[in-house]
């Protein structure tokens, strides 16, 4: 794996598939939380109250409607798909330590990452 060669293709690609890959990566180890966006809905159906009234207090909530993500304390806070994004981009040299190690585990050519791992 040529480790510079993966972190441009990182930072050239489209936002919303490299959000998607932070997500599905997330998945396996919730080594990404930030990148998990969800509505108080599907938190609430999730969860018990007090875990998640614990996390609204703590958190940064700003309002209901918002979409939500926890930190790496377990608070919940409002971001959008640009935090997000940016959170993702201050990270690629962690995506970068997991996919050394576990790209095995997603589907590569779905993100166009095949190359940098042959």
């Amino acid at each position: 794996m040529n480790r510079e060669h993966v972190l441009t293709t990182l930072r050239t690609m489209d936002r919303n598939l490299l959000i998607k890959l932070f997500q599905e990566v997330n998945q396996y180890e919730n080594s990404f939380p930030f990148a998990n966006i969800m509505d108080l809905k599907e938190i609430c159906a999730q969860g018990n109250a007090y875990e998640i009234a614990r996390a609204i207090i703590y958190g940064e909530v700003t309002n209901v409607t918002d979409p939500l993500c926890y930190d790496n304390r377990g608070n919940l806070y409002s971001t959008d798909e640009y935090r997000v994004y940016e959170k993702c981009v201050d990270n690629l040299d962690e995506m970068i330590d997991w996919l050394e190690y576990g790209h095995e585990r997603i589907n590569l050519s779905r993100y166009d990452l095949e190359s940098c791992f042959e």
